[in-house]
């Protein structure tokens, strides 16, 4: 395989630039033809059957998201449940001897008193270690200093180090600090260090309503794999379902181009409670999730309308066209908004956002199929 550019230092650039080119000699140390040099002396040609048996090989630190000595970023909003998932993928391929839990070093600089104990307890369960800054005199300059040291003693190979949060550690928003840090880190993993960073995206999304990555360009640049992840939250019965999508948005190595992770939160549950609900989920389990999470963040979003749509129907108003009309014209809404909330919260599940169903067909009554009733709150 060949070296990537960004792990040679510039000094050795600048060895290999400097160093006189010599013709090749023969056997009796005369040089046998005017001297050449051609590109095919570089070409991968005949090693691609070696690069894919490697490709294949790969070894997952993360079940299909994150690979042995390359650099991981996961991006996510606050609350989506990036550290749970992520420990708990860890935990699984500590079990299944995928990694070497003595090896693995997670350094949690973003949590609280509690949330701390809690997670030291699942790394001295499962045999990871767990760092903090300002505790045992670990500090960000105490960081840097253990990885450059691992690089020149060449002590990288089969370490693991995850970094939760990397703002803690590196200013994302500054170029030259992000640069920096990606080039520290880099050194770790081409010398057989694995990182998993996890990241923050901007609260605002783009105008395809996806998440996007906060800070500048420079740690998706430097690093081998990332992903934006976003969550959908349906409500269940004394708390709530989330589906969290994994989507790659750059990769070296057999990695999913997209995940669904499913977890479930109830009230009273503890966190190691908690991280035996996540499982992976289908495409079509996930849509369904999708789907009642869309009509919950619409009831959130819509009170006004919905208030106004149930209180119409409330009056004896149920046919679609005369609740589109009243509502429109009571609170100054474009008939199409209210159309749109009218037909999203059609349903037979007060738990999941639905608010009005189909009546039931009446004999002598031909619009009975365009009228609506209330669905009674759940008890």
């Amino acid at each position: 395989m060949g070296i990537d550019c960004a792990d040679i230092s510039k000094a050795e650039r600048l060895a290999v630039i400097g160093k006189p080119i010599k013709p090749q000699a023969s056997d009796s140390g005369k040089s046998n033809k005017p001297f050449s040099m051609s590109f095919d002396d570089f070409a991968l040609n005949g090693q691609s059957k070696a690069m894919a048996e490697k490709m294949k090989s790969d070894t997952y630190i993360l079940k299909n998201l994150a690979i042995a000595g390359q650099m991981t970023v996961f991006y996510a909003a606050p609350n989506t449940g990036k550290t749970l998932i992520i420990l708990k993928m860890l935990i699984d391929s500590i079990n299944s001897g995928d990694v070497n839990a003595k090896n693995v070093y997670f350094i949690n600089a973003d949590d609280n008193g509690k949330g701390m104990i809690t997670k030291l307890k699942l790394a001295e369960e499962f045999g990871f270690k767990m760092l903090a800054p300002n505790f045992e005199g670990f500090s960000v300059a105490a960081f840097e200093g253990v990885i450059n040291h691992l690089v020149s003693e060449n002590e990288c190979v089969g370490k693991v180090v995850i970094l939760d949060t990397v703002k803690k550690f590196t200013d994302i928003m500054n170029k030259q600090a992000s640069t920096l840090f990606g080039t520290m880190m880099r050194s770790f993993s081409s010398k057989g260090g694995s990182v998993i960073m996890l990241a923050h995206t901007n609260k605002n999304r783009d105008g395809e309503g996806k998440r996007v990555f906060a800070g500048t360009s420079d740690l998706l640049e430097d690093c081998d794999c990332s992903y934006i992840m976003d969550v959908s939250v349906s409500p269940s019965l004394n708390g709530s379902e989330k589906l969290v999508t994994f989507e790659n948005n750059k990769q070296r190595g057999d990695v999913a181009q997209k995940l669904n992770v499913y977890y479930r939160s109830q009230q009273g549950m503890n966190y190691s409670e908690l991280m035996a609900t996540v499982e992976v989920r289908g495409d079509s389990d996930a849509k369904r999730i999708q789907l009642v999470a869309d009509v919950e963040q619409s009831r959130k979003d819509n009170i006004e309308i919905i208030t106004a749509i149930a209180d119409t129907i409330a009056e004896g108003i149920t046919l679609k066209t005369d609740i589109i009309n009243t509502v429109a014209q009571g609170i100054a809404v474009p008939k199409a908004r209210v159309r749109k909330v009218l037909e999203k919260h059609i349903g037979g599940d007060y738990l999941a956002g639905y608010r009005w169903e189909h009546a039931q067909r009446v004999a002598g009554d031909p619009a009975a199929a365009k009228r609506l009733k209330l669905i009674p709150p759940a008890s």
